[in-house]
């Protein structure tokens, strides 16, 4: 079985769940399952796409249950969510298009570098632990198998710990989202304490229209990084 690795999606630097990523690498070579490492930088390009679907109805659905409700918006959303055109059917025709294209590029990564297939990909669910109530930023490394169509389910491998909490980044910041995913690690904007007992998770992904192997592979990971004898195989 072979399992690719994304370890960044160009949009936002993975904190300390980095390190649990690291970790099941690790395990999984250590069990004799073969890891290649995949350069993800059109990544990015799935997240620019997913903003202008989000957008596409302008929201007003959302916000006309909101005021029939008189619930308000969370502070997270009351910045960002507001109510705008609804896209025309050229508009969604175009949307639509990219999409596929899209799509047809990441064909590619489903390979390896002799032309071996590779069964399912491992990498970060957020860019950052499970933080306090509205302050969650990235959903690029959800959102993007949105767009992709790519069946992803989510494994828990450990807990934060005090030692997770040691740790820094110095990497260049790549951007807007970038910045305020920073922010959540900053110990001048937030105490890292509150991340203690946390889960840290690793998420997997397969191939469109092939669930089952997503199944089968996940049931292969995670009996490995919980040390199970499983011989369980694709």
């Amino acid at each position: 079985m072979v399992i690719g690795v994304v370890w960044r999606d160009g949009v936002t630097e993975p904190l300390p769940v980095r390190r649990v990523l690291e970790d099941t690498v690790g395990t999984l070579k250590a069990k004799g399952i073969e890891v290649v490492y995949v350069d993800a930088k059109s990544f990015k390009d799935c997240q620019g796409l997913a903003n202008k679907f989000f957008n596409v109805e302008g929201g007003n659905y959302t916000l006309d249950i909101l005021e029939k409700t008189g619930e308000p918006l969370i502070p997270w959303l009351a910045t960002r969510l507001k109510r705008k055109k609804p896209a025309t059917v050229d508009r969604l025709r175009d949307l639509q298009a990219q999409k596929t294209q899209l799509q047809d590029s990441f064909l590619e990564i489903w390979k390896t570098a002799d032309g071996r297939s590779i069964d399912a990909f491992i990498c970060p669910v957020a860019p950052h632990p499970v933080p306090p109530i509205d302050r969650w930023n990235g959903v690029s490394y959800t959102v993007s198998f949105v767009i992709l169509d790519y069946p992803a389910a989510v494994i828990p491998v450990r807990s934060v710990t005090e030692e997770d909490l040691e740790e820094d980044i110095d990497m260049e910041v790549l951007g807007a989202w970038d910045k305020v995913n920073r922010e959540l690690w900053n110990k001048k904007t937030i105490d890292r304490n509150a991340y203690l007992g946390s889960p840290l998770s690793i998420q997997v992904f397969g191939p469109r229209l092939q669930e089952r192997k997503l199944w089968d592979a996940m049931v292969v990971i995670e009996s490995t990084i919980k040390g199970s004898a499983s011989t369980a195989k694709l």
